[in-house]
């Protein structure tokens, strides 16, 4: 999928390989595998707010011209860390919000999960690139207020 999206798209976006994890070497069953997959995003929702504490930091200073790159590297880094970790909490697999929402749900619905999973690779792929194809992304049209409120209570800045 990597190769694909770098030839269509010109960026390289799927080139990331899941982290196997052995259900078996784990103590606390479905609560472990949960926490597990959380761990991504909750990761990049952390990394988000500590740019963000120092951007608010900083930008309460009068900040040399020098400076203004370290502004940016913040700004770029809250934005995209809150953009990965709400586009890695999609129900989608092989995305992380997948497995969390294999483990809210009732164990009898687990088959027919199975039986959607096969498709979600491709369902992913049709939602990336119809932003290329069509005037909106139907992406951002589902992130998009996320993201755009997580910036903003991370930063203070309106997107």
């Amino acid at each position: 999928m990597g190769t694909l999206m770098l030839v269509i798209t010109q960026f390289r976006f799927g080139w990331a390989k899941p982290v196997p994890v052995n259900p078996y070497f784990l103590r606390g069953g479905g609560k472990t595998e949960f926490w597990i997959a959380a761990a991504g995003p909750l990761s990049n929702l952390g990394l988000a707010f500590l740019s963000g504490l120092v951007f608010r930091l900083i930008g309460d200073w009068a900040i040399p011209q020098k400076f203004m790159p370290l502004i940016y590297m913040l700004w770029f880094m809250i934005i995209g860390n809150v953009s990965l970790a709400f586009f890695n909490l999609l129900p989608i697999a092989p995305l992380d919000g997948s497995h969390i929402f294999r483990h809210l749900l009732p164990a009898r619905y687990g088959p027919t999960l199975d039986r959607i999973e096969q498709y979600s690779p491709m369902v992913l792929m049709a939602l990336i690139l119809s932003g290329f194809v069509l005037k909106y992304s139907p992406l951002m049209f589902i992130l998009g207020p996320f993201i755009k409120v997580s910036v903003y209570l991370f930063s203070g800045v309106r997107m």
